[in-house]
């Protein structure tokens, strides 16, 4: 504290002096940025709210009472709060919640994530997301359908729930992949990026980031359905602003492999790591 914040950056000095004041240096012209711990997110949100200021968080790790008092901040002022801000997994949110209309009940959805060791909370926002996205889409309320991870003789799966599952290992950025099951294997849209070390380049001949995508088999079950070219442009179109929309547009290509069922997948690559 007290030093330059060029300086605390291993750069030159920028005349500006860090500091613990959010209030005294807040003005209703100015965006407080958030990507720090529940607490004091919350606490943020509400210096933010109070001086007028535009507010922007991307902290994930709260509960329900937190996530709530957040809102209810926000609303008093311009606000989004994400706890993914890249394009890959707008896309990915708004496909599995397409996925998620056009299967129907008869498809059982359960989310698995991996992140590095170093992540403190589980699962992920980004998981919670997902399932949010899939649960207002079947008209369900994901705080009663949502099942966080299963031990023990938890009794058969009913067809309402949502399972999420969060894996720690290594120091993988995020991965998450959205599975879609009926009588057998249908699809399961993913989202990723390769580990820390890879990003950094540390690791020679390792890829920057891991294809987002969606795979759709040729079982009986989804009677070799694929997910057209046109789909995903119609999602993209749906972004908020047109140049987001080109962006992923524009990354979006038809992948020449097979995967093991002999199915083809559309995939989104971003080098993006994501926050949550």
């Amino acid at each position: 504290m007290g030093r330059d914040a060029g300086e605390v950056a291993g750069g030159t000095t920028l005349g500006v002096t860090v500091g613990s004041d959010l209030r005294a240096i807040c003005r209703a012209e100015h965006v407080v940025l958030d990507f720090t711990a529940p607490v004091a997110a919350l606490a943020h949100a509400r210096v933010a709210a109070e001086c007028g200021a535009a507010l922007v968080v991307g902290t994930t790790g709260l509960d329900r009472e937190q996530d709530a008092a957040l809102r209810a901040q926000a609303a008093r002022t311009r606000a989004v709060i994400a706890p993914n801000m890249s394009v890959g997994v707008t896309v990915l949110t708004e496909l599995v919640a397409r996925a998620a209309r056009l299967l129907g009940a008869g498809f059982e959805p359960e989310i698995v994530e991996v992140h590095h060791h170093d992540k403190k909370d589980a699962p992920s926002g980004t998981a919670i997301a997902l399932g949010r996205a899939i649960a207002e889409a079947r008209g369900a309320d994901f705080t009663r359908v949502g099942v966080l991870a299963r031990q023990g003789l938890v009794g058969a799966r009913t067809p309402q729930e949502i399972g999420v599952v969060a894996l720690r290992a290594g120091d993988v950025v995020g991965d998450h992949t959205v599975l879609f099951g009926g009588s057998s294997w249908c699809t399961a849209p993913r989202a990723g990026s390769a580990s820390r070390a890879a990003r950094s380049g540390r690791r020679a001949g390792w890829r920057g980031s891991r294809p987002a995508s969606i795979r759709c088999g040729t079982s009986s079950a989804c009677n070799g359905r694929r997910i057209p070219r046109a789909f995903i442009t119609d999602v993209c179109q749906r972004l908020p602003s047109p140049l987001e929309a080109g962006a992923a547009v524009g990354d979006l290509r038809r992948s020449t492999s097979k995967n093991p069922n002999g199915s083809r997948a559309l995939s989104h690559t971003s080098s993006r790591r994501s926050t949550a």
